[in-house]
């Protein structure tokens, strides 16, 4: 049986229990319908929760009454239906559970579907905030708000997450068996409205290095303090990326050079579309996040992919392609 510090994962969830046995009981996850007290009871409440707070937040984002009194959304009404069902993910609650570190707290062997015990956990904690707080919508949506992380993906769209600095300083810290990053909050300093400050704890080397950000709300200061952390890691060598990597273009191997760094996660598979041409070979190389695309030519069609490869890979490193 695994200890959980209860208060760490009120911080992680930003609400505060009056009734402690509830964020309790959501850590009893079983698949055993009949067992008393377990998760499965407040997970059936929190997925009704999730799916009427995301109404309800959405509606607050982008509805609004016309002069004549009806209601109707600034976007089309099947875009309002796809935010709800990108917002209402199994995917996104289980990677959620794992970003706000409440995944250790879960006694469960490696072996069994740890996707869905961690989504599992994220519905019954929001129906233990939706039983703790006697159903108060603002407290609700506020907690879900920031667990789900709903601005960013309003912001940013549900496809790619290279832009979401919480989940890259995450990640970073699992690649270099680093702790978790963990986040405070605390009043802003803005006497005009209501804000907040993050504080980015980010561990390196036994040193605590704190990353500190203020905006209106928890998810953005806590996304912001993300970014100003993310960059110390780029801009001080920890994290690898095209442009403080140490690599040499070469002519005769370009084409594996760029196969390897699309393996090592800095762009896609890059395609090349190959074809005879002047007695001799062309091929075209291209790659899904560049918007240029490079030729190359020669006797037999290895020598046209990499003379494309070639100069794709200067482009990508910074260097003039030639």
């Amino acid at each position: 049986m695994i200890n959980i510090d209860f208060n760490d994962v009120e911080a992680s969830i930003q609400y505060e229990f009056k009734n402690k046995m509830l964020i309790q009981q959501a850590f009893m996850i079983t698949d055993n319908d009949n067992i008393p007290f377990s998760s499965e009871a407040l997970r059936n409440i929190g997925k009704r929760t999730i799916n009427y707070s995301i109404t309800q937040i959405l509606t607050g984002y982008y509805g609004y009454y016309n002069e004549r009194g009806l209601f109707r959304t600034k976007n089309s009404n099947e875009h309002f239906n796809d935010l709800l069902n990108n917002l209402y993910s199994k995917d996104i609650f289980a990677r959620n559970i794992e970003l706000l570190g409440l995944s250790k707290y879960l006694d469960f062997n490696r072996d069994t579907d740890v996707f869905n015990i961690d989504r599992k956990l994220f519905e019954a904690i929001v129906g233990a905030v939706a039983l703790d707080s006697n159903w108060n919508m603002n407290v609700i949506n506020e907690v879900l708000s920031f667990i789900l992380d709903i601005d960013y993906y309003l912001d940013n769209g549900f496809g790619d997450l290279n832009g979401n600095f919480v989940v890259l300083v995450h990640n970073w810290t699992l690649e270099n068996n680093a702790p978790i990053p963990v986040y405070d909050f605390m009043p802003g300093d803005n006497q005009n409205i209501e804000s907040y400050k993050s504080v980015l704890h980010l561990f390196l080397n036994g040193t605590d290095f704190t990353f500190t950000e203020e905006a209106e709300n928890k998810s953005i200061a806590r996304m912001k303090a993300a970014k100003k952390a993310y960059t110390y890691l780029v801009e001080n060598n920890y994290v690898k990326t095209l442009k403080n990597i140490d690599i040499k273009p070469e002519l005769s191997s370009a084409m594996m050079q760029l196969e390897k760094l699309s393996m090592d996660g800095h762009f896609s598979l890059p395609e090349f579309d190959v074809f005879e041409e002047n007695g001799g070979y062309a091929a075209i190389c291209t790659i899904d996040e560049c918007d240029m695309s490079f030729k190359g030519y020669g006797k037999i069609d290895s020598d046209a992919i990499n003379e494309a490869a070639f100069k794709m890979l200067n482009h990508v490193l910074g260097y003039d392609a030639k």
